[in-house]
């Protein structure tokens, strides 16, 4: 077996040269002699990802959580794929799993407040998001995602506005920017 830093540069070589099924098998490689190696976990998943294989993804993390079970990230990433499959229920399920082990995981709250947006738990999704953004106040789609819940939860005028504010702050070259400016004018104006 080659050394795992010399196959994870030939999968990144490989990915380079649009080389997948290389990429594939030089990742599958390196985790085999190291299941805790996240980097070469999370881009053999995006590969998987982009080639359509969904269910080779979700089976691939299947085998990595049974393997590290105390890795929180790989629990977030099947739960990522789980939501990309139409499944927030089996997402929420992951994610909380994910939660227990590194309360507070940004990426876990965000991925949690979008399984609530897709069943429609505006209410719960608005909270996941504000404890994601409490981890990691400068994630766009965070804000953006919550402004947009706050809005479908019927908050007040002014937690709606100070969600927009917040997308607007950490995407200050938003292409939306116009729009979301007018939203948060006619927000304050309800004030």
């Amino acid at each position: 077996m080659s050394d795992p830093d010399e196959l994870f540069n030939q999968a990144l070589r490989a990915i380079e040269l649009d080389r997948r099924g290389v990429a594939i098998d030089r990742l599958q490689r390196v985790i085999a002699a190291d299941p805790t190696d996240c980097e070469a976990a999370v881009l053999l998943v995006d590969q998987l990802r982009e080639a359509g294989e969904l269910d080779a993804a979700e089976a691939h993390l299947e085998r990595l959580v049974q393997a590290a079970p105390d890795e929180p990230h790989y629990l977030v990433l099947r739960a990522d794929v789980r939501l990309e499959r139409d499944d927030p229920r089996g997402a929420a399920l992951l994610l909380r799993r994910a939660l227990d082990l590194a309360p507070g995981d940004w990426q876990a709250l965000y991925l949690l407040g979008t399984a609530f947006s897709m069943v429609g738990a505006w209410a719960e999704a608005t909270k996941a998001y504000r404890l994601s953004l409490e981890s990691n106040p400068f994630e766009a789609d965070t804000w953006y995602d919550l402004a947009v819940a706050s809005e479908r939860a019927g908050l007040a005028a002014d937690e709606r506005a100070g969600a927009w504010q917040g997308y607007l702050r950490v995407a200050p070259g938003a292409e939306d920017r116009e729009e979301i400016e007018q939203i948060i004018a006619g927000l304050r104006g309800q004030v």
